[in-house]
């Protein structure tokens, strides 16, 4: 059991490195659960040469996540990024809302590399998309694709119908709270306070124009870090570990109550 905050930062900043890589802030989808509407950076996709350099600048030794404010699948290099990473060695996820995917889509995403296609759901409007996808989800790729089924209040129960659906069709599936974003979407309710963070030493979100945000919850980029450009990930590493311990590392902390502060602390003593 590792006792304290600083060691269990130290355990992820030292371990397997996670990278959230906006590859599009363009999305085809508004969802009152995203923080869009302040959103003040201008919309844009990652050009292949952005992305080239992000390859040579990531660790060998990690997992790339295509996440972000836009929906990945509308980016046409999509699949070529995937395909990039994954004869790198690197691992590879995406969250996507869905509605680009069809059979032939899925299959070409983990024929080309792809490790987990992870899929949004809102639980108040969204259940009953879930038998579209499970239409589309051949056998082979059922262990590969999560649903995230995003709520927006403390009932983490699904009605028994879509629960039997899910557990006996054989679909991972994970209940997860509406993401605040530091109370710039919804006003903070503290539930998941922490004195510390635990996400700042194991992820990294890098932005569509290579920028360094110092985490998922700066929206428009207030506090980066720095540029793939202008700064290595060894450099990266150490200007990280100045902040273990600390109880703010920008004026966004004392407003954030993201679940990940505490998941990837606990998740040390699952391994």
């Amino acid at each position: 059991m590792i006792e304290t905050y600083i060691d269990k930062q130290n355990v992820l900043l030292n371990g397997r490195q996670m990278f959230d890589v906006e590859i599009t802030t363009i999305c085809n989808k508004h969802c009152y659960i995203c923080p869009r509407e302040k959103f003040e950076r201008i919309n844009r996709k990652m050009t292949k040469e952005t992305f080239d350099i992000l390859c040579n600048w990531l660790p060998s030794d990690c997992d790339v996540f295509f996440a972000g404010f836009g929906e990945p699948l509308t980016h046409e290099l999509c699949i070529e990024f995937i395909q990039k990473l994954h004869k790198s060695g690197r691992g590879t996820s995406i969250m996507t809302n869905g509605i680009l995917l069809n059979k032939n889509l899925i299959s070409q995403l983990f024929e080309n590399g792809l490790d987990k296609l992870q899929i949004s759901i809102i639980k108040k409007l969204e259940l009953t998309r879930l038998p579209h996808f499970f239409s589309l989800i051949e056998n082979k790729y059922k262990s590969r694709i999560v649903f995230n089924i995003i709520t927006d209040t403390n009932d983490d129960e699904l009605p028994i119908d879509v629960q039997d659906k899910l557990q006996y069709g054989g679909y991972r599936h994970y209940i997860k709270h509406i993401h605040k974003r530091a109370g710039l979407l919804y006003p903070p309710d503290f539930k998941y306070k922490l004195k510390t963070c635990a996400s700042f030493f194991v992820d990294t979100y890098i932005d569509t124009n290579g920028l360094i945000q110092v985490c998922c919850n700066d929206i428009n980029g207030l506090y980066n870090i720095g540029s793939i450009r202008n700064m290595n990930f060894d450099d990266l590493v150490e200007y990280k570990r100045q902040f273990l311990g600390n109880i703010q590392i920008c004026n966004l902390c004392p407003n954030c109550t993201d679940e990940y502060r505490i998941k990837h602390f606990e998740n040390i003593n699952k391994k």
